[in-house]
């Protein structure tokens, strides 16, 4: 994996990428303890279990070909020039960083645009000027109540929490794949709940209490499909669920559009999903 610095001028945020993206993967290693309960191993993995080995999202992460710091002007020029996936959402998270794949169309538009080299493959875009920012929108927009002002700005550094928060969710697209994978998925809002509630649910289990504290001030107003995070966060601590849970977990691991619908309609009640 590479971190490429295109038109931002926070070019020096690339030594910190380059240690978030290894974070992820140091934690997905440190598996606590392996137990066999209910006739299944079990992996108690930072304070849940989880039926399928953490260790296994390693090799989805790995398969991330760059991270690209971009501006916004010149990402939006290649959305136009090329078009984005489907559009899933419009959740804030959505509006600082952008996972999708680079073809060679669009590396060859890169190298003639800016003269710099990109790999082809899964690639996340990352708008370093908009994330320098976010908090300052967050404590201007956000009726926050004094204790969550407090989480944010007491943190040592909002800019470096809200840059992994958004560093984890895409990793997360990248681990799960559905914003590409189910592009043809024909329920739409499973979709926007499976694509964006997995990639939030990742970046939830990975923070530390304070990031899973500002993850939850910025979901409170993002769209709903954002917020699922909670409840499957919730389901897999339930024990009656949590079998259920990790059959969704690992098709979509699989990245099998069929097994995701199946699992997602046993996993969830009608009412979660209307």
């Amino acid at each position: 994996m590479q971190v490429l610095n295109i038109s931002s001028k926070y070019g020096a945020w690339k030594e910190d990428i380059d240690c978030i993206y290894y974070e992820a993967i140091n934690s997905l290693k440190e598996i606590d303890e392996i137990s066999y309960a209910d006739k299944v191993i079990a992996y108690h993995w930072k304070g849940r279990i989880l039926l399928t080995d953490p260790r296994t999202f390693i090799e989805k992460i790995r398969t991330l070909s760059s991270i690209i710091l971009i501006n916004e002007d010149d990402l939006e020029q290649i959305k136009k020039e090329f078009g984005p996936p489907p559009q899933l959402s419009n959740g804030l998270l959505d509006t600082i960083a952008y996972y999708t794949i680079v073809t060679e169309g669009i590396k060859s538009y890169i190298k003639r645009e800016k003269r710099v080299e990109v790999p082809v493959g899964p690639t996340i875009f990352l708008i370093p000027e908009k994330i320098s920012r976010l908090y300052l929108d967050i404590m201007e927009k956000y009726e926050l109540k004094k204790d969550d002002l407090q989480a944010l700005l007491l943190y040592k550094n909002p800019i470096e929490i809200i840059l992994k928060i958004a560093l984890f969710h895409e990793i997360g697209h990248c681990v799960f794949d559905n914003e590409l994978e189910l592009k043809n998925y024909k329920h739409d809002k499973y979709r926007k709940i499976i694509s964006e509630g997995m990639a939030n649910w990742f970046a939830y289990c990975l923070l530390n209490k304070d990031g899973k504290k500002v993850l939850d001030i910025i979901s409170q107003k993002e769209p709903e499909e954002y917020k699922k995070y909670r409840l499957f966060e919730d389901y897999n601590k339930d024990r009656k669920k949590r079998k259920k849970f990790d059959l969704f977990v690992r098709a979509c691991l699989e990245c099998n559009v069929s097994k995701v619908e199946e699992a997602f309609k046993t996993l969830t009640p009608q009412s979660f999903r209307e």
